[in-house]
């Protein structure tokens, strides 16, 4: 897999999503990105295991994961859906309705914000701690998809595309991503460690915003 420019990352990411190759396409991008992407698998797969353990212990051990080291962000993850739930029956129609009482510290949307904040955190603290976060992006991508429908990455992006306008400066890139006349999309790109990586959610300093 080429690396050492913008043009042989863009190429090996759209063979590799043509492929269906997840771990060739995550090499691909930008780690920022891998985070992001990440944390949506990551969510889903301890959303299923609220209910069925076992998926995230036979996921954890397919992949070299202690399962401990999720349960931080599984503490974290019950609080929010709690939050959600109490403040809900407080200040929505027929809230107490069930008959349940709201927890006494139900301050708000402040707070729900407050534990939605360190939820993250510790999605973020678990992937970083990642040895092979491409690798596990591309794992969770493809649980995901096999158990959900569908993946975070759409399974024809770049395909067909071409790469033009390329424009280096130091480390960083912008390009133009075509499919067909009259269509075409800002593209960045991050080189670190000496090797070219797609920004896959950039947007171009001064652009429009949709």
């Amino acid at each position: 897999m080429l690396l050492d420019t913008p043009d042989a990352v863009f190429d090996s990411a759209r063979d590799a999503v043509k492929r269906r190759d997840w771990p060739a396409f995550f090499i691909c991008v930008d780690r920022k990105d891998l985070l992001r992407i990440a944390s949506n698998g990551l969510t889903h797969l301890l959303g299923q295991a609220a209910t069925a353990p076992d998926v995230l212990t036979k996921f954890c051990a397919s992949h070299g994961i202690p399962v401990e080291s999720l349960e931080p962000a599984q503490q974290a993850a019950r609080r929010v859906v709690e939050s959600a739930a109490a403040y809900a029956r407080v200040h929505h129609p027929g809230a107490g309705a069930t008959g349940a009482a709201p927890p006494a510290d139900v301050n708000g949307p402040h707070t729900h914000l407050q534990l939605v904040a360190d939820y993250k955190r510790q999605l973020q603290h678990v992937l970083t701690a990642a040895p092979d976060l491409p690798g596990l992006t591309a794992a969770l991508e493809q649980h995901l998809r096999a158990t959900a429908g569908g993946g975070s990455v759409s399974s024809s992006l770049f395909v067909g595309e071409t790469l033009h306008d390329v424009d280096i400066d130091g480390s960083k890139a912008w390009g133009r991503r075509s499919i067909r006349p009259g269509w075409s999309e800002d593209i960045a790109f991050v080189r670190t460690k000496g090797a070219w990586r797609i920004r896959l959610f950039a947007k171009r300093p001064g652009a429009p915003t949709s």
